[in-house]
């Protein structure tokens, strides 16, 4: 390895670990979070198809094995508003983009303005060429 080599490996060696860090920091914090989504979700949609498939029973069971550990601990409580806030939460996100009833108001109105405009930059290139073709003697344009 030459000189010149071995220097860029040291000066991007820093870089490396810190985005190495960021990677692991990212997966300690991202995996509990999609696990505890997926557990719910699962937990879900087992309860919906018990509805539907399943003895009265089962359902039953099901329902109260899941109320008792709502019931019993806190961090399911927890678990549970934070993953229904997460996948509820996009839908509210995409609903409103922060604008302003004013800012929509004048937004519509500039757009106007604007086609407004080019309609009449449109007339007014079609004048011009028919009194440019008049000028010229040419027929005039379909």
């Amino acid at each position: 390895m030459s000189a010149v080599e071995k220097a860029i490996w040291l000066v991007k060696l820093p870089f490396r670990v810190a985005w190495t860090a960021l990677l692991i920091l990212n997966f300690l914090i991202v995996a509990p979070v999609v696990l505890a989504v997926g557990a719910f979700v699962i937990y879900w949609v087992a309860l919906t198809i018990s509805y539907i498939l399943l003895p009265e029973a089962w359902t039953a069971a099901m329902w109260a094995w899941g109320s008792g550990l709502y019931a019993d601990h806190m961090w399911v409580k927890v678990a549970t508003i934070g993953a229904f806030t997460v996948l509820v939460s996009p839908i509210f996100l995409l609903a409103k983009d922060g604008r302003t009833d004013e800012e929509i108001r004048k937004e519509d109105e500039e757009r106007l303005r604007l086609a407004n405009d080019a309609l009449i930059a449109q007339r007014n290139q079609r004048e011009w060429d028919a009194r440019w073709r008049e000028s010229m003697g040419l027929p005039p344009s379909p």
